[in-house]
């Protein structure tokens, strides 16, 4: 009795474990719900649940897991492959989350992956496709201005302080900086 009591909870409680972010006790609670429930494969919500715990604890299993769920599931809903995606840019994977994204609905959410991976003009097209007229407008903008070096920064910083944020375009903070390090300097200066 004990023992079926102990094997109808599994689930609830891996799902409860999940809920409240501790993501190695919900991975191990899904792992032996999958193994007494072999039936549960065929759960999305399981597998997925199941495949972010593991990517929580280990990136490669758990993206492992999310692509195996992908091809699995080829006809998923697109709140599922949105938040699959999710994981994706979460582990830096923009590529795969890109190609998943690809085939739905979910267009914002496409844009701004391209935007993550710096590739502005697809980003551009997605939200002039979607209609977010604005937001191509900004990527515009951005890709008009002149790129600031960082380096180039640092060096003027080196020589002058307060240089490397005129230069960067921060003004106010770069005309502070000179003066605190020009204050600084002189305190020091006559405390030797």
């Amino acid at each position: 009795m004990i023992i079926i009591a102990v094997l109808c909870t599994q689930l609830p409680l891996a799902d409860s474990l999940y809920a409240h972010g501790y993501y190695e006790a919900a991975r191990i609670e899904y792992a032996r719900a999958l193994l007494f429930y072999p039936a549960l494969e065929q759960n999305i919500e399981t597998r997925l649940h199941y495949a972010i715990s593991s990517l929580r604890i280990n990136s490669t299993k758990g993206i492992d897991m999310l692509n195996s769920l992908v091809s699995d599931f080829p006809e998923l809903p697109d709140s599922i492959r949105a938040e699959i995606a999710t994981q994706y840019i979460l582990a830096g994977r923009y590529y795969l989350a890109i190609h998943l994204l690809h085939n739905t609905e979910e267009k914002r959410p496409l844009g701004l992956t391209y935007l993550l991976d710096d590739q502005f003009s697809n980003a551009r097209a997605v939200f002039i496709e979607n209609g977010d007229y604005a937001l191509a407008g900004l990527i515009d903008q951005y890709l008009q201005n002149p790129q600031k070096s960082e380096r180039t920064a640092v060096l003027l910083s080196v020589f002058l302080p307060g240089s490397g944020e005129v230069y960067a375009g921060n003004l106010g903070l770069g005309v502070r900086d000179f003066f605190v390090n020009l204050c600084s300097g002189y305190l020091f200066y006559n405390a030797i």
